[in-house]
């Protein structure tokens, strides 16, 4: 289990880990430790604004953090896949095309367009929160709650390299559906249980505002896979962890907006 942690961190993070001559055995169990990577983002996260809420620091200087550090730790690398896929998408090509676009590493016109949208939108949706965050009890249960989107959209993402039906034979999606062991769902479904239970108790039904809408995103990454590409990829998996971590956002600022929440 533990060369499957390195494994998974050595593949989805830049953080410095031991080199392992790894093999089908390391990487049995990689996609469940996949949401460690979230763990240690939505950790940063927490103590960044436990650094920000105690100074006089800007919400802009604080946004601008907080949307950095998940592409500090991942290196980029899901966006990459976003990119790549909003290139696809936006193509309106058959799935054959499609496919093909997502292998093309070049970058096109509309990549680059979402790419600056969704970088830009996340630090706007950042500011208004922290703008609205002033410490209290509420408000750090609200901030838990996007926190731990970090680690259900990942959750959820490992579920559906087991779950969902795959557009191509190749790639590193695949590679790691192959070698996979059999109970690696159950126990994605056991840890998503647990860290939605574990939400809900310490955040209350703040934690709907990360709960319902990583659910909604997992449907409609389906959908989005499966009627464009004919299932999924590791471009999408990228693209539906960019998605979903930045709708769960949305929703906590929706939420702070309704509730009357302000600093």
């Amino acid at each position: 289990m533990l060369r499957s942690v390195i494994t998974a961190f050595a593949m989805f993070s830049v953080i410095p880990v031991p080199a392992l001559k790894t093999g089908d055995e390391d990487d049995k169990y990689a996609m469940c430790a996949f949401p460690l990577v979230g763990a240690v983002i939505a950790g940063l996260g927490l103590a960044f604004y436990v650094l920000f809420a105690n100074t006089d620091m800007g919400t802009e200087l604080g946004a601008g953090v907080m949307t950095l550090i998940p592409f500090t730790i991942t290196g980029g690398i899901h966006m990459d896949g976003y990119m790549d896929t909003s290139d696809a998408l936006n193509s309106y090509g058959d799935k054959t095309r499609k496919l093909e676009i997502l292998k093309d590493p070049h970058i096109g016109a509309f990549a680059a367009i979402r790419g600056v949208c969704h970088v830009l939108f996340t630090f706007v949706l950042w500011n208004e929160l922290l703008m609205r965050l002033g410490g209290g009890t509420a408000d750090i249960r609200l901030l838990y709650a996007v926190l731990t989107g970090y680690v259900i959209s990942r959750i959820l993402s490992a579920l559906a390299v087991f779950s969902f039906k795959k557009a191509k034979d190749d790639g590193m999606l695949s590679d790691l559906r192959k070698r996979g062991d059999t109970r690696c769902r159950y126990i994605l479904f056991a840890m998503l249980f647990a860290v939605s239970a574990a939400s809900v108790l310490y955040a209350g039904y703040y934690a709907l505002a990360a709960v319902i809408p990583a659910v909604m995103m997992f449907v409609y990454y389906r959908s989005v896979a499966y009627r464009g590409f004919g299932g999924i990829t590791g471009d999408l998996a990228g693209w539906f962890l960019q998605k979903c971590e930045q709708f769960i956002l949305l929703m906590a600022v929706v939420w702070a907006v309704i509730s009357g929440i302000r600093r």
